[in-house]
């Protein structure tokens, strides 16, 4: 038999219900509409259960009117955290361990249902649901980690191994069982579920935004059926094995992988890299989103690019980057954020309209008057109320193009996937702007992996293309690295689409239209441009010292 740590049955408090019908008539009374009180309510009364003495099969039929309900109200609390910046706010925070919890209690709920069927001759034939149930239960647990982009807890990957055995050895690992939440064929099995918690965790969720990692387990709700769990190594197909060892308390392991082990499990993927391959190239043909079968959760062009790093990471591993962090050349690195801050960062001073090199502030103005400069304590003063305030983080590694940092606790800045960074590694150093690519939450801090763009940054100023009424604002112009390379601009996200003329001012006012989209982040874009035209501007505002040379070099 197996067996799990549960919590001790108490019979002196009675539940508030003890059968399937009373959990409905119970549920229907729940306040719906105030998600966050019918969640306490479900979290409470179900947790109050795992206490209750109460025969296997009745306390299955009420998990099973109950996880409906449980997954409305889990959806709803997703809303209010995924997606924010980490570290989350007390309020998301809350949020996002209470989703954590309700996964734990019902796992536990149907754990203690596993235990009491095992020689109960009224329950056994449910252990193919029951065992289906408990490890889509920890699999949920393992999703809202990685939304909080925090670490898998000990334990869970073992109790998913040991149950996904005991399958195995039960001879019910591909019996389909009915999911009502399962959203294709309604259909699932001990096998498929078991797979779909492996992909998720190989898929890297530390490198993928929240949409993308909820976009993810859709995906493998639709094809973890394709794939297959053999105890020996599939025959060399193209694809290089990916396999666990089920004697472990850890995920899909790197290979080699020792052929006398008797808990290793591979995963075949030759009729999942087939789909995923012939989705990818309908969608880039012009087929829709919809005709494809996939969630309209994402646009084509997102699609294809998530696709395809799935497939890198589930089919064909042998083309993953191996990134091996050097000891770095300096211990911290300043940081700042957003194209603005960047733009202060590297000029040293509070952005200004380049056609009104007179207009001051309050502040400025009274300094001027009395000291007849501006002052650098004033200086400091307006960035603080700018909040462009940098922060230091330690350099754990580096590489040519990334940098491996850990965000100290007692720092603010919230960040996301995908977010612009600006990275200064000493005082007199230039700024190496980049992009955070994997994000890792512990009680340390927030361990970062920033990629760093190509190219050198000069501050400019931007509007567009013939509207004086417009004001400019702060961008930044990226200098190719390459003779080969075009030059770009980042840009606060979706304010300038493709297409678009822009007035770019840097030594000289440029006139420039927007020709490509590099790349989209979370707070800005990387857009190619061509030059259009250039005209002087006798009465702009004289550029910082340096930029003349680059910029026309460019234009």
């Amino acid at each position: 038999m197996l067996q799990f740590d549960l919590p001790q049955l108490n019979s002196n408090t009675p539940p508030l219900f003890d059968t399937a019908q009373g959990c409905k008539t119970w549920i229907a009374a729940l306040p719906l509409s105030n998600a966050l009180e019918a969640h306490r309510q479900l979290h409470d009364v179900l947790e109050h259960l795992n206490r209750v003495p109460i025969t296997a099969l009745e306390r299955l039929k009420i998990l099973e009117v109950a996880r409906e309900t449980a997954s409305f109200l889990q959806d709803e609390l997703i809303k209010r955290f995924a997606g924010k910046p980490i570290p989350l706010k007390p309020v998301e925070h809350s949020a996002w361990a209470d989703m954590v919890e309700l996964w734990r209690v019902i796992e536990t709920n149907y754990l203690r249902c596993f235990m009491d069927s095992q020689n109960n001759a009224e329950t056994s034939a449910y252990l193919p649901l029951i065992t289906q149930r408990c490890l889509r239960y920890i699999s949920l647990q393992m999703l809202a980690y990685n939304l909080g982009y925090s670490k898998t807890p000990a334990g869970l990957w073992k109790r998913l191994h040991d149950l996904y055995r005991f399958s195995e050895q039960g001879e019910f690992a591909t019996a389909k069982v009915k999911d009502s939440l399962d959203g294709g064929e309604k259909i699932s099995t001990c096998g498929i579920t078991f797979v779909r918690a492996l992909l998720l965790d190989v898929a890297t969720p530390a490198g993928l935004s929240a949409k993308h990692i909820l976009l993810t387990d859709q995906l493998l709700q639709l094809w973890a059926p394709r794939t297959l769990v053999k105890s020996t190594q599939p025959l060399s197909t193209g694809h290089p094995a990916l396999a666990c060892d089920l004697a472990q308390d850890t995920g899909l392991l790197p290979p080699p992988y020792k052929q006398d082990v008797a808990t290793l499990r591979y995963i075949d993927r030759e009729s999942l890299a087939n789909v995923m391959k012939k989705i990818a190239k309908g969608l880039q043909k012009g087929e829709t989103v919809s005709s494809s079968g996939l969630p309209e959760s994402a646009n084509a062009t997102e699609y294809v690019t998530l696709i395809k790093q799935l497939y890198v990471h589930w089919c064909d591993t042998t083309r993953l980057p191996i990134t091996i962090f050097k000891s770095p050349n300096s211990a911290t690195a300043q940081m700042c954020f957003s194209i603005a801050g960047l733009h202060y960062h590297m000029t040293g001073k509070p952005f200004r309209q380049p056609d009104k090199p007179s207009d001051l502030s309050r502040m400025e103005i009274e300094d001027i008057k009395v000291f007849g400069h501006v002052r650098k304590e004033t200086q400091t003063a307006m960035i603080g109320d700018m909040a462009f305030n940098g922060e230091t983080w330690h350099v754990r590694g580096e590489t040519m193009d990334r940098v491996q940092m850990l965000r100290p606790l007692e720092c603010h800045q919230g960040l996301s996937h995908g977010q612009l960074v600006g990275v200064r590694f000493g005082p007199q150093s230039r700024i190496i702007i980049g992009q955070i690519k994997s994000l890792s939450n512990d009680e340390t801090g927030i361990t970062v992996v920033v990629q760093l763009l190509p190219g050198k940054p000069l501050p400019v100023a931007v509007r567009e293309a013939g509207a004086s009424h417009l004001s400019y604002t702060p961008a930044v112009l990226m200098i190719a690295a390459t003779h080969e390379a075009k030059p770009s601009l980042l840009l606060p996200a979706g304010v300038h689409p493709v297409g678009k003329r822009l007035e770019v001012f840097a030594d000289n006012l440029y006139i420039v239209r927007l020709e490509s989209l590099v790349i989209r982040g979370a707070d800005f874009e990387q857009v190619a441009f061509i030059a259009a035209d250039s005209v002087v501007a006798t009465t702009l505002q004289r550029p910082a010292a340096g930029t003349n040379t680059e910029a026309r070099r460019i234009f």
